[in-house]
C-alpha cells in the first residue's frame, strides 16, 4: 500500500461537542485532537479515551486534515496541523503531520506562503569547533534563526503525546534550497532536514486552492525558485542581443577627429599653475573625447625646458 489515500479512516464521536471527527493511524496515534470544539483524547492501543485538557480555542489550517496527495514524488496524507507562534513575538506558522504506510511520517511547513517539507534524520550533522555552521551530506549549513515555539492550537492524531505546555527550542540553519532544524525540549532531542517547496507544488500535488499569500522570500528559498529556465535563457538572448544592437550604433556613429591640439613651453619645472586653453568644438555634438598629454624633455646647457602637447 503506496497510496496515502488507501489508509482507511475510523471515525470517532467527541463526548464535548458531540460531533464526529476521523483518524487513520488507529493505535499507531497517540494523541487525537477534536478539530471542532478542541478536546483532547487519549489513543490506548485503538481505543479513545478522554482527558479533561480542552484547547481554548480552534482554528483553520490552510489544509484541511484529511486532504491527501503527493509532495517530491511521495503521496502524503495530512493527519494532523497545529499552529506555533514564537515566543516574545507575533510571528506565527502552521505544521502539519503527514503519513505514509511506506515512507513513514513527515512534516509540512508553512510560513508566510513558503513551505518546507522535512523528515527527521537519525545522523546528526557535523559541527566543527569555532564554527556556527554545520556540515550534513558534504554540504555547510549557516545560521539562520534561534527561537522559542508556543503551540498554540492543533487539530487530528499526533504520533506523539501532545504537552502543551512544553515549549521548543529552535535553532534553524540553511543552505537553499534545503534546511536543517534542530528541536530541543525537555524531553527530546530532534534534527529534522527540510527542502522548500513551491506553491505551486503544493497546490498542483495536493489539489488545493486559496493557500495563503507568499510574502517576503523564505528561509531555505533558491533565488531560481521562481525562475524558469526557459524564460530566463530568453531573457539573456534579449539582453545580449540589446547590447550588441547599441554596440553596433554607437561604432557607426562615431567620429575619429582631432578637435585641438597645441604645444605649450614650461620654462620652471616647479611651476604648478594650471594652464587654460582655448574653447574649440566638437563638430559632431556631445561625445567622449580622448585627451593625450605627451611631455618632451629638451636639454640644452642653459635651461631645461619641458614641453606639452
Amino acid at each position: 500500500m503506496s497510496s496515502a489515500k488507501q489508509i482507511p479512516a475510523k471515525e470517532h464521536a467527541c463526548s464535548k461537542c458531540k460531533k464526529t471527527f476521523k483518524f487513520y493511524l488507529a493505535s499507531y496515534s497517540y494523541t487525537l485532537i477534536c478539530p471542532h470544539c478542541g478536546a483532547v483524547y487519549e489513543n490506548y492501543e485503538g481505543t479513545v479515551l478522554p482527558t479533561s485538557s480542552k484547547l481554548k480555542n480552534t482554528f483553520s489550517p490552510s489544509l484541511p486534515v484529511g486532504t491527501a496527495g503527493s509532495i517530491k514524488g511521495k503521496q502524503y496524507l495530512i493527519i494532523s496541523a497545529s499552529s506555533k507562534k514564537e515566543k516574545g513575538t507575533s510571528y506565527f506558522w502552521e505544521e502539519y503531520t503527514l503519513f505514509n504506510p511506506i515512507y513513514g511520517y513527515a512534516y509540512l511547513a508553512q510560513y508566510n506562503g513558503h513551505w518546507t517539507i522535512l523528515e527527521q534524520i537519525n545522523d546528526a550533522p557535523i559541527k566543527e569547533k569555532g564554527k556556527t555552521s554545520y556540515t550534513y551530506q558534504g554540504s555547510e549549513f549557516e545560521l539562520f534563526a534561534k527561537y522559542t515555539s508556543q503551540l498554540m492550537h492543533a487539530a487530528g492524531e499526533f504520533p506523539f503525546k501532545v504537552d502543551f505546555s512544553d515549549h521548543s527550542v529552535v535553532e534553524e540553519y540553511v543552505c537553499p534550497p534545503y534546511i536543517l532544524s534542530c528541536e530541543k525540549t525537555s524531553t527530546d532531542f530532534v534534527w529534522f532536514k527540510g527542502e522548500y517547496v513551491t506553491a505551486d507544488d503544493i497546490r498542483t500535488g495536493l489539489k488545493v486552492t486559496n493557500l495563503p499569500a507568499r510574502i517576503g522570500i523564505g528561509a531555505a528559498e533558491p533565488f531560481y525558485s521562481s525562475i524558469n529556465g526557459e524564460a530566463f535563457k530568453k531573457v539573456c538572448i534579449a539582453i545580449a542581443v540589446i547590447f550588441t544592437v547599441l554596440q553596433l550604433y554607437f561604432s557607426a556613429t562615431c567620429h575619429d577627429e582631432t578637435a585641438f591640439i597645441k604645444m605649450y613651453s614650461i620654462a620652471d619645472s616647479l611651476n604648478n599653475k594650471e594652464i587654460n586653453t582655448e574653447s574649440f568644438d566638437l563638430k559632431y555634438g556631445t561625445k567622449n573625447v580622448d585627451i593625450k598629454l605627451r611631455e618632451v624633455l629638451l636639454i640644452d646647457f642653459n635651461k631645461c625646458n619641458r614641453i606639452f602637447f
